[in-house]
């Protein structure tokens, strides 16, 4: 019998993770193996909050919002929105298609088209409520099931929405007079390129609503664009003390946390006398050392100061695992005491830690390092990546408002 998820109406910040969770078997490389993705999700919500790994471009945050203001405007009853939603995002993924959205634009449903299992409403969904976007408090499935009580009531005078709902239900969408009008004839002829009216209204959400975060320290910043990695921005004097501390700890974290996910893919390699991936993961692995060794001052210093790595304020609304914390701390003190060399990596303590701590986080059945049968069905894409913290996906977004601030003003008009 195939395994499911389930789910009635939980949360949609579990939701979401679920959902980002299975989305990651579809590309083998991008698991996270040794179980440190809690860390990882939680830096990159602090720094770029309402991303997501699976969305691609900025304008599906108002793509989204169009389509459902739209059915909403239509009276779309409950029983029929999530069919007329459906049939909405595709005919938008075909106008896109007929505007000639190329490969290399990360639209949406490209290659999979009516088939496509993850819309964009469900991608974006989280993240519209993150930057204040929609205002609806819950689930898509939930905000289905309000429609049809919210129609009734939009009847009466806002005043008594507002009364009986409160202000958070007056509208399920921001009421900004600012937020840019559906263009005519939408979807036809729509492109990623936004209108300046499009990325001056998402600065303004991005600024009140994710103040303080670094994709709101880098709105207008270029030169940021060009950055490999948030510790390289050339602007780093610029942010904040709090943003210049948390990406030291996130680089390091990194750079540290690397070393094991390097050597998970070296060990199931090697045990799978798969020789091509057991050398090219040594050759990383020689290489990661050698980095650490460039550093390795400022490693230790960081290293002994590391308490304050367990205070930072992204983990503050989450819960870090105790079996997480021991594995990181425990690996950590591996490579402070083995010291700078080429092959501090090649020690049984290290591979131990790496092993248990498979079997801890899978249990011993699914650990490939325990078991025949799971490693001859690993067939990985690629060796592990360093952690870029949603770094990739932020900085697309922040060209394309950036490319959409430049674009020279168009009048508003919107289909009636």
């Amino acid at each position: 019998m195939p395994s499911r998820f389930a789910w009635i109406d939980v949360d949609e910040s579990s939701r979401r993770t679920m959902l980002d969770f299975i989305d990651q078997f579809r590309d083998q490389g991008t698991l996270d193996e040794i179980g440190i993705g809690t860390i990882r999700d939680a830096f990159a919500d602090y720094f770029f909050p309402g991303t997501t790994t699976v969305q691609t471009r900025t304008r599906y945050f108002l793509f989204v919002p169009w389509i459902y203001r739209r059915l909403e405007g239509k009276a779309t009853p409950s029983a029929e929105f999530a069919r007329k939603l459906r049939a909405a995002e595709l005919g938008l993924l075909e106008a896109m298609r007929e505007a000639g959205v190329g490969e290399g634009e990360r639209l949406i449903g490209r290659q999979s088209g009516a088939a496509l299992k993850r819309w964009p409403s469900s991608i974006y969904w989280a993240g519209l409520g993150r930057w204040g976007i929609r205002r609806f408090l819950g689930s898509q499935e939930r905000y289905r099931r309000w429609l049809d009580t919210f129609y009734r009531r939009r009847r009466h005078a806002a005043e008594e929405i507002e009364r009986e709902l409160g202000s958070e239900y007056a509208d399920n969408w921001d009421p900004d007079p600012h937020f840019p009008k559906m263009p005519a004839g939408f979807p036809e002829r729509m492109t990623m390129d936004m209108r300046r009216q499009d990325a001056e209204y998402l600065v303004h959400r991005i600024r009140i609503s994710c103040t303080g975060s670094l994709l709101a320290s880098l709105l207008g910043s270029a030169s940021a664009l060009e950055a490999d990695a948030i510790w390289m921005l050339p602007n780093m004097a610029d942010l904040s003390d709090e943003l210049q501390e948390q990406i030291r700890h996130a680089r390091w974290f990194a750079q540290v946390m690397h070393g094991a996910s390097l050597l998970y893919y070296w060990s199931a390699a090697n045990l799978g006398r798969q020789t091509e991936r057991s050398d090219k993961a040594e050759e990383l692995l020689d290489k990661w050392a050698s980095l650490l060794e460039e550093d390795w001052r400022d490693l230790l210093a960081w290293s002994a100061a590391r308490k304050r790595l367990w205070e930072s304020p992204a983990f503050r609304d989450v819960k870090i695992p105790e079996r997480t914390r021991r594995f990181v701390e425990g690996w950590m003190d591996h490579i402070v005491e083995r010291g700078p060399a080429t092959g501090i990596w090649k020690s049984e303590p290290a591979l131990r830690l790496i092993k248990d701590r498979e079997r801890e986080t899978k249990g011993e059945a699914r650990a490939r390092l325990w078991t025949r049968q799971q490693l001859e069905r690993w067939d990985p894409s690629d060796a592990p990546f360093l952690l870029d913290y949603r770094w990739g996906i932020a900085s697309s977004m922040l060209s394309d408002i950036h490319v959409g601030l430049a674009a020279e003003p168009e009048n508003e008009t919107e289909e009636g």
